[in-house]
C-alpha cells in the first residue's frame, strides 16, 4: 500500500506527464515541481522536469535537471539523450557528443 506522500507525488507526476503530452509544458513543469517536493529522489520526475524546461527553451536550466536524474540513475538513456539535445541547442557540441 502506498503512503499519502507517495500517492500524492505519483498523482502529480501522472498529471504532469499528461500535460506534457498535451504540449502544456508550463503547467507540466509546475505539477512536476510539486511532485518533486514530495519525492525528490526519482529520476523519472527529474527527466520530465528537464524535458519540460527543454521544450520551453530553458536549455541551460534543463541540464541541471538531467544531472539530477543521471546522479540517481546513471544508466538511464533518456536522461543522457535529453541532456545531449540540450547541449546541442546550446551549440555545445563536444559535450553533446559525450552524451550520445
Amino acid at each position: 500500500m502506498l503512503d499519502a506522500t507517495t500517492s500524492t507525488a505519483e498523482v502529480l507526476f501522472q498529471k504532469s506527464r499528461t500535460l506534457a503530452n498535451l504540449l502544456r509544458f508550463e503547467e507540466s513543469l509546475h505539477a512536476v515541481d510539486i511532485s518533486l517536493s514530495y519525492e525528490h529522489n526519482n529520476a523519472d520526475r527529474w527527466i520530465l522536469k528537464g524535458t519540460d524546461l527543454h521544450e520551453l527553451g530553458n536549455y541551460e536550466e534543463s541540464l541541471g535537471a538531467f544531472d539530477h536524474a543521471i546522479a540517481l540513475a546513471p544508466g538511464n538513456t533518456a536522461a543522457w539523450f535529453w541532456k545531449g539535445k540540450s547541449f546541442l541547442n546550446l551549440s555545445r557540441y563536444p559535450e553533446a557528443i559525450s552524451c550520445f
